[in-house]
């Protein structure tokens, strides 16, 4: 199954690279990355100041600069570019500012295949690290996923768009769909949020579903 990673990105170059590092990881072979860029300026050349050069064949990826767009719609654009002109099979949420472990597009596909049935997966458990604090927090939930860690068919993308909007456009594409075509996994250590003070969504760590842990997940990277 061919994969394709939408990346909406603006203005953080050097956390994207780290973004495009982890893709470059990935144990999962068939996969491509869908760049959609609306900084200003563009970045220059080939995006090669935020490493897709460094770390990808051209063929692996591809660079798309539009003009200043809110993040709902450039999901929207990258996954509609994902079915019709790359031929993906599937399309995944890449964030460029988190912590993807090289083994996270094979660990949700995989789990994926096994279940025809299902449309879309993510993670309900995830870690999430504190720039400011050195904190880490690890969100569990039965209910809400990790919107960043969504992967899904063109049967979802058809129930209906992404809303054009910028903050919690995931969260909203998420909740128009049946959970019931959505399987819900759980390996924590697949991804990690970062938060750092350009988030485009805010989170507050505390409350139901959220446990402080006792080790740095920048270790993870560093």
């Amino acid at each position: 199954m061919r994969v394709v990673c939408v990346m909406p990105t603006s203005n953080r170059h050097e956390r994207a690279k780290k973004a495009v590092e982890c893709f470059a990881k990935q144990t999962y072979e068939d996969k491509h990355l869908l760049i959609i860029d609306d900084s200003d300026p563009p970045v220059p050349g080939d995006w090669s100041i935020c490493g897709a050069a460094d770390f990808l064949e051209p063929a692996q990826y591809t660079y798309w600069h539009l003009k200043p767009t809110v993040l709902g719609l450039k999901r929207q654009l990258g996954a509609e570019m994902a079915f019709d002109k790359f031929d993906a099979d599937l399309v995944a949420n890449w964030d460029d500012d988190d912590w993807h472990a090289p083994t996270r597009l094979e660990y949700q596909i995989e789990a994926l295949k096994a279940r025809p049935e299902k449309e879309a997966c993510g993670l309900y458990s995830a870690l999430f690290y504190d720039e400011a604090s050195g904190e880490t927090w690890r969100w569990a939930h039965t209910v809400e996923m990790v919107n960043a860690t969504l992967i899904h068919d063109r049967r979802f993308l058809e129930r209906g768009p992404y809303p054009d909007q910028g903050r919690h456009s995931s969260h909203r594409f998420l909740r128009t769909k049946p959970s019931s075509i959505v399987l819900p996994l759980n390996d924590e250590k697949q991804y990690v949020a970062i938060r750092h003070l350009t988030n485009t969504a805010k989170c507050s760590f505390g409350g139901p579903g959220w446990t402080k842990m006792d080790f740095d997940a920048s270790s993870y990277w560093n």
